[in-house]
């Protein structure tokens, strides 16, 4: 859909547009909406979308000018503008949290990077994050650096015993890739049904399932190489990530009196 088609309508009708649209055309339905439009109900149910790939999900967030109001309490958004400001909270929640994944909109692509001015933006971004820390002060969208670096570098080596902590690009499995695949599904299916002996546990009794990106990958065809140790620790790093953006929204409000305080003081020497 061209995005000019977007200024046509009403909430309804762009509603019915989204919801009918195929999954995989929702990411660049994202990008292209116009922000001035509906953004809470239309890009809330979009954003809310798995097939939504983590470029997309990225675009979709710069597109709607976070910077104007990343430094105001929520109290001093303009009314107009709140509806927009909690499409953005939900997307870097989700961002942070692992939920989009990277190369879903290419799944033939081996890599899927960034392209040159969505890195660019992302990368000032992040520069700013780092220099609020340094003065003291905490925006009210913080994206997950570790995450960020490996999605700015998908092909960056992951240090032995830890999986990376953003989602990974999709590969399109080869036909060795899927036999050895089938044979290792066939093999932990006769695992499962073998009975345990006395004083002994199986494996999935003792650890949950992971929920991140190894199992998507694997239902979308891709190797999975990861252990299930890995698993778990992806797992519980993409939950203690979702923990650490809402103690970062929570902490909000005392970081801007901060902020606002070392400006007055600057100006009082000034």
């Amino acid at each position: 859909m061209a995005a000019t088609t977007w200024s046509d309508g009403d909430v309804d009708r762009h509603l019915q547009l989204v919801r009918q649209s195929e999954r995989p055309a929702l990411g660049a339905m994202a990008r292209a909406y116009d922000w001035d439009q509906y953004p809470e109900p239309v890009l809330g149910w979009v954003m809310a979308q798995q097939s939504v790939d983590m470029q997309s999900a990225l675009a979709t967030f710069f597109n709607g000018a976070p910077e104007r109001f990343n430094y105001l309490h929520k109290r001093d958004v303009p009314e107009k503008f709140r509806g927009a400001c909690r499409v953005l909270d939900n997307i870097c929640l989700r961002i942070n949290s692992g939920f989009y994944l990277m190369g879903e909109a290419e799944p033939a692509a081996e890599v899927t990077r960034l392209d040159d001015m969505l890195a660019a933006r992302l990368r000032n971004w992040l520069k700013a994050q780092r220099e609020d820390r340094r003065e003291g002060s905490l925006g009210r969208w913080v994206l997950d650096e570790a995450m960020m670096a490996a999605v700015l570098d998908p092909e960056a080596l992951v240090p032995l015993g830890r999986r990376p902590l953003t989602p990974r690009a999709v590969v399109a499995p080869s036909s060795a890739q899927q036999s050895k695949q089938q044979s290792a599904q066939q093999s932990a299916r006769r695992e499962r049904a073998r009975p345990a002996t006395r004083g002994q546990a199986r494996l999935p009794e003792l650890l949950p399932p992971a929920r991140c990106a190894v199992p998507h990958a694997a239902a979308q065809g891709a190797p999975v190489t990861e252990n299930v140790t890995g698993d778990v620790i992806g797992e519980k790093a993409a939950r203690l990530g979702a923990v650490l953006a809402e103690v970062a929204r929570v902490l909000h409000p005392l970081a801007c009196k901060i902020h606002g305080l070392r400006q007055k003081i600057r100006g009082g020497r000034g």
